[in-house]
């Protein structure tokens, strides 16, 4: 159903296109975007009648490709276990290979010492998880520190964005910690130590960084959503969770004397982080040989040498990083099947045997060829400009040793000079015509924004007169952790630039429901009988979706299960400390593993509510106080609340039947 099949982008080759035998990059063609969704959109309602025998191909590598990954952590991970000598089984890969996943967890947080490995110094019992824990350890090691891949697993960064980790211990350490004596020697840290500093009081209110969620709505589609986390949130973050992570600008995290030396190095690589000095030195030594009045030959001869420093710094600088890139952007796990040769290609991989299959691992710097990658160094125009000048240098200091005539020299200077701006010129323009790209691109998005921001909004008018006005568009969401006291104020990320059909389907939509209270006096008095008569509920309650967290979810070690409704009691209404931060929550989810299908098992749809009757009587009870007596409406909010779920969950019952 989508247009972008994994299987057609898995491989370098395949994310470019021949147009007359000149190969082009696909993101650089324009509006081959806007082409792609129009095909998707016009051929959304029909499915090819047969799958041609190269796409099962394709196919089948894939599959096999992802298959291989996850096989390789499995393997990896048992070889790690298998390094520790008090436990080692001599269990073999192959062994390990015959295993599930769960049962080979299972195996390693669960082993019983060898007795028959042990020194005569070691102990006779494990500690808890001793094993787990070192193939954890061993197989941390296994990636570089930046390679890491759970650190992007979930909550991935953007651009301009790096996921950082919060340190509890360096948090609270103070002066006297020998450790906080080194930080303290470049005069940012506070006197006392960071917990005591007075930001996090003076400016609650400011943004440290970013969360990213998915929310799984009851309709089964998913929504993005992404939670600020401010000052006022560090401290308890810090003192009451542990390895909190969140997505924080790159900008932000510079130090002063690191933005400083950003101006002049940029984003040099390894090689090139002395080129700005050396360059700016040959600058300087021409321009004291020009003031010092020297003869033309000494000054040529100067100016000649300075230009051959240059351009060797630069062409070298190039050839690393050259090497550097390319280890890069290639990655251990990338993998792909090759048939081998006299493979029946056409054929399809269904008789095909499965010696004929092999899996090749891309390896960094295997296929390298120092002429190609001198080549590819020449022709970047940071290279090849100061070899034309010192091409130049040359010919006129052959002239002024007479080793060349005259007319000859000026006209190769010209000749040389010209290819030298032709050359820029051309450098540049794939630039230029990239932000013309850009720029026509741009101008489409803006158009498509405005068009769908229009729809959405006249579609909203229609659906709310269609609908009541008990349905809301939440714009806001609200994620609390009553254990912390944690309130993160967020929105949903809705890409506008997607077809209305998607937004649509990506917006938060909630049915509102609210106790009334009916009692003559507070029918006749003007006491408050429901949500609706309180200001807020046109501020924040009919637009916000709030969402209620325990501490693991928050830190997304535990899944976030399909959402079925949040129960929320407003708090302190005729007060100004009536407030999203202090008012009670709670979320109620489907169960772990709830198929589509059982929404029509009346038997597990009403085991699914009794268990949310009971979550919502605990949680009355034990965070609400409430008193379940005839003076007070407990009993009829948990009887209205156990109707509205069940009739919820029987209309998808009927929906289905109908």
């Amino acid at each position: 159903e989508r247009w972008e099949r994994q299987w057609e982008n898995d491989e370098v080759d395949e994310d470019t296109i021949s147009i007359c035998g000149y190969k082009m990059r696909k993101a650089d063609i324009i509006l081959y975007p806007n082409y792609k969704r129009w095909i998707t959109k016009f051929f959304r309602n029909r499915i090819p009648k047969q799958v041609s025998k190269p796409e099962k191909a394709e196919m089948r590598k894939y599959v096999w490709a992802e298959l291989m990954k996850c096989m390789n952590i499995k393997l990896k991970l048992a070889w790690c276990a298998s390094q520790h000598p008090k436990f080692y089984t001599g269990l073999t890969l192959e062994e390990a290979a015959s295993m599930s996943l769960k049962t080979l967890l299972h195996t390693i947080e669960h082993a019983e010492v060898n007795q028959d490995a042990l020194l005569e110094h070691e102990r006779p019992t494990a500690m808890e998880h001793e094993l787990l824990e070192f193939a954890l350890m061993k197989f941390e090691d296994t990636y570089e520190n930046q390679d890491e891949p759970w650190w992007s697993a979930s909550d991935q960064p953007v651009e301009g964005e790096k996921k950082v980790e919060f340190d509890s211990k360096a948090f609270y350490l103070t002066k006297e910690s020998p450790e906080y004596q080194k930080r303290l020697a470049n005069g940012l840290p506070p006197p006392e130590g960071y917990f005591t500093s007075m930001a996090w009081s003076q400016y609650p209110e400011e943004q440290v960084g970013l969360k990213r969620y998915m929310l799984l709505k009851p309709d089964s589609t998913e929504t993005p959503f992404t939670v600020k986390v401010q000052m006022r949130h560090v401290m308890t973050a810090m003192r009451y969770t542990d390895r909190f992570k969140l997505n924080v600008k790159v900008d932000a995290l510079e130090m002063p004397n690191k933005e400083q030396w950003s101006i002049v190095l940029g984003d040099k690589g390894k090689w090139e982080k002395y080129m700005y000095c050396l360059d700016r030195l040959t600058v300087l030594v021409s321009i004291i040989v020009l003031s010092s009045e020297q003869t033309g030959l000494n000054t040529c001869l100067t100016f000649l040498l300075m230009k051959v420093v240059a351009f060797g710094s630069q062409a070298f600088s190039k050839y690393n990083t050259l090497g550097e890139k390319e280890e890069e952007e290639t990655s251990a796990e990338d993998s792909y099947i090759k048939l081998e040769s006299g493979a029946d290609e056409d054929g399809g991989l269904e008789d095909m045997p499965e010696e004929k299959m092999k899996v090749l691992l891309k390896k960094s710097g295997s296929n390298r060829s120092f002429v190609l990658d001198c080549i590819t160094t020449m022709s970047d125009w940071h290279v090849m400009v100061p070899f034309i000048q010192v091409v130049t240098l040359f010919l006129l200091l052959l002239g002024l040793m007479n080793k060349m005539p005259g007319p000859i020299v000026a006209m190769s200077c010209i000749c040389v000079s010209c290819f030298n701006m032709m050359y820029m010129n051309l450098a540049t323009m794939k630039d230029t015509i990239k932000s013309v790209r850009d720029s026509i691109m741009n101008q489409i998005a803006n158009f498509n924004k405005t068009w769908n921001q229009f729809r959405a909004k006249t579609g909203a008018i229609v659906g709310e007169i269609v609908k009541g006005k008990n349905i809301e568009t939440a714009s806001r969401v609200n994620v609390v952790v009553s254990r912390l006291g944690l309130s993160l104020q967020g929105s949903p990320d809705i890409d506008e630039t997607a077809p209305y059909e998607e937004q649509q389907e990506m917006k938060m939509t909630k049915k509102m429901a609210y106790f009334t209270r009916h009692t003559e006096i507070a029918e006749s008095s003007k006491e408050i009988r429901s949500v609706t008569d309180t200001p807020r509920y046109s501020k924040d309650v009919a637009s916000t979706l709030p969402l209620a967290l325990d501490i693991d979810q928050l830190l997304l070690r535990k899944s976030i299960p399909q959402i079925m409704a949040t129960i929320q009691c407003v708090n302190h209404t005729s007060s100004s400390l009536s407030d999203p931060r202090y008012d009670s929550y709670l979320t109620l989810f489907k169960p772990d593993g709830w198929e589509e299908e059982n929404d029509a098992d009346k038997e597990k749809v009403d085991t699914m509510v009794n268990d949310w009757k009971k979550k919502v009587n605990k949680w009355m009870k034990d965070s609400l106080g409430a008193s379940f007596t005839d003076r007070t409406s407990s009993k009829n909010i948990v009887r209205e609340i156990e109707d509205l779920l069940r009739s919820e969950c029987t209309q998808d019952v009927h929906r289905r039947v109908r």
